[in-house]
């Protein structure tokens, strides 16, 4: 059973390992200067995805100065993709934070893309490409009884 908790500050060296990870496999930069703001500024937001106790993931949301929330990053680690893991947390994240979303694939990868229009299609989301084109940028309302 997947489930969300937020990430206490003891579960920040397992996010940050999980998230070099993660930017690695997607061939990015694995600097990312914004992970210790998730413990101390408001609007952002660090969850860790378990199924049962063990750690299946994470996923950092954010709230942007349009007042929107964006899932700034968010991994599954490999075991747990390809069995619902992905979409049951997307859903229990979105239930936490009611409101206007933007979720963007990362540049190049349509697997990320994809995996993001499967599941926010149920929020009819207006779909976007980034200014330079790399990205898919999807933008959808969610209400509480959206579950």
């Amino acid at each position: 059973m997947i489930t969300i908790e937020p990430a206490a500050q003891a579960h920040r060296a397992a996010v940050k390992t999980m998230l070099h990870d993660y930017l690695h496999e997607l061939g990015a930069t694995t600097e990312y200067p914004y992970l210790d703001l998730y413990w101390s500024e408001d609007g952002r937001f660090p969850y860790l995805i378990r199924n049962g106790s063990d750690i299946a993931g994470f996923a950092l949301v954010r709230m942007n100065e349009r007042g929107v929330f964006e899932m700034a990053e968010f991994g599954v680690r490999a075991l747990y993709r390809r069995v619902g893991a992905g979409r049951a947390a997307t859903a229990a994240v979105l239930a936490m934070h009611p409101g206007e979303w933007e979720i963007r694939s990362f540049p190049g990868n349509g697997v990320s893309a994809r995996f993001w229009e499967r599941v926010t299609a149920q929020y009819a989301p207006t779909v976007h490409q980034s200014l330079d084109g790399s990205t898919a940028v999807f933008g959808f309302s969610f209400q509480s009884n959206d579950v």
